[in-house]
């Protein structure tokens, strides 16, 4: 038995018609907007491809966390709610209930600034960069 890989997380801020949503998983609202937050789960490729896996990230302030596992195969998760500001993000990798081949990982903790964008979409005065 081996431990899960230490999650490794990033956010990014990416230009909405650039992004492949197809591999993102999208949590916070419906709204959309020319330019997006996304969380990502860094060495996603590092963690196992035979067994089931959860990684579950907790922010201060949120009660909701936000959660990748092999099960959903998406390695982005779009985030819209509490942004532009600095946030405490947490997060531990945990097998599958009765995995005999995998121990729960070292805890990830970062302090990072999630960036902000235009929240009016039809806002004249949002340019194009």
């Amino acid at each position: 038995m081996h431990a899960l890989p230490t999650p490794e997380l990033e956010v990014r801020l990416v230009k909405r018609s650039e992004f492949n949503w197809n591999e993102c998983t999208k949590v916070d609202g419906n709204e959309e907007f020319k330019y997006e937050q996304i969380l990502v789960l860094k060495n996603y490729e590092d963690y196992p491809k035979d067994e089931n896996w959860t990684v579950t990230v907790t922010r201060n302030g949120v009660t909701n966390p936000y959660t990748f596992s092999s099960q959903n195969g998406k390695k982005y998760i779009r985030i819209a709610w509490s942004i532009g500001v600095t946030k405490t993000f947490t997060a531990l990798a945990t097998p599958a209930a009765g995995s005999t081949s995998y121990l729960r990982s070292a805890e990830y903790k970062v302090e990072t600034y999630v960036p902000s964008q235009w929240r009016d979409v039809n806002n004249d005065r949002c340019q194009e960069e």
